[in-house]
């Protein structure tokens, strides 16, 4: 009952949303679409199970005119009072499933995605952090010395996988490099750990997906100097456009982190467009710099239409 209520609720308040004059818009964040039988607690990145995923494409097909990252703006100006809600469903960090079981499910919505992308393993295959993080997790070889690297303080919760995850996040890319050396050690040699090659971001772009970029190496912006931070915004951009065949128009901040001055280098290289990781509603007068993104709920899909339904309620 509780289920149906949210589901109900979600699609009153987004239908209340379509009466209005205000021109308001969501963007959506996910990373993989895949099964995981692992706790929450042991995922650093938790992947959306496909069947999920799949039913909260057809509410959001619905219901709501999806639209590329690049065209969520206009979408949203151009709204008459009425009409449908623009949603942008974004994808970050490199993920193997992008290529294979989003890109499919997408296809078979006929829904449109942008795909936040980094450069690094396109033509030389580089391990994520973030998935040597994992692997090394799961093999339970997260030692003190690998601790002490990262900086955390001494505590109980130290121990927690995404405690260390987000100082690892935090870090400077030259420490990030030393700790990932140490997590190669640790977890070893894995394609499964490497970002997307120049043929996965091909079979994307070639599916009619847009390409937005991600950095090369997924810096965090606030710790860069103003010169690191003016070459890491611009960094893989090249890249990712030959490979996509097309302008690369925006542009996501690493793990959302975000001030002023990385907000700036954004402006500085050009892009229309950025995300954040942070939830909110979009209007025609938000920073297009600093454009906000909900992380869709993994319980059901009548939770999605609640957090939507309650996000264009609450911002009014």
């Amino acid at each position: 009952m509780r289920t149906l209520a949210k589901a109900v609720l979600g699609a009153l308040l987004s239908w209340l949303a379509r009466f209005s004059p205000r021109k308001v818009g969501v963007a959506l964040l996910y990373h993989g679409v895949a099964d995981d039988p692992r706790a929450r607690r042991d995922v650093l990145v938790p992947s959306m199970p496909p069947a999920l995923f799949a039913s909260q494409l057809a509410l959001l097909t619905h219901h709501y005119k999806l639209v590329p990252a690049s065209a969520l703006l206009a979408a949203i100006a151009a709204r008459r009072l009425g009409g449908r809600i623009p949603v942008g469903i974004t994808f970050d960090d490199d993920d193997h499933t992008h290529p294979t079981t989003a890109a499919r499910a997408l296809k078979d919505a006929g829904a449109p995605a942008t795909f936040f992308v980094n450069a690094e393993s396109l033509d030389d295959p580089r391990p994520l952090w973030w998935q040597q993080l994992q692997r090394a997790w799961d093999k339970r070889a997260i030692d003190t010395e690998l601790l002490a690297m990262v900086r955390l303080p001494p505590g109980p919760d130290r121990h927690r996988l995404g405690l260390i995850g987000s100082a690892i996040t935090q870090l400077r890319p030259d420490q990030r490099e030393r700790v990932r050396s140490a997590l190669r050690d640790r977890a070893g040699d894995d394609p499964e750990l490497d970002g997307l090659s120049r043929e996965e971001l091909q079979t994307l772009a070639a599916a009619g997906f847009e390409l937005g970029c991600h950095t090369t190496h997924h810096d965090f912006l606030p710790v860069l100097t103003p010169e690191e931070l003016d070459e890491s915004v611009r960094s893989g951009r090249d890249d990712v456009e030959e490979v996509a065949g097309r302008p690369v128009r925006v542009f996501a901040y690493p793990s959302g982190g975000w001030d002023a001055a990385a907000r700036d280098a954004v402006e500085r290289a050009g892009y229309s467009a950025a995300f954040t990781a942070h939830g909110g509603l979009i209007t025609r007068d938000s920073d297009r710099l600093a454009l906000p993104r909900i992380s869709p709920p993994m319980g059901n899909t009548a939770e999605l239409s609640y957090v939507i339904g309650r996000t264009l309620w609450e911002a009014g």
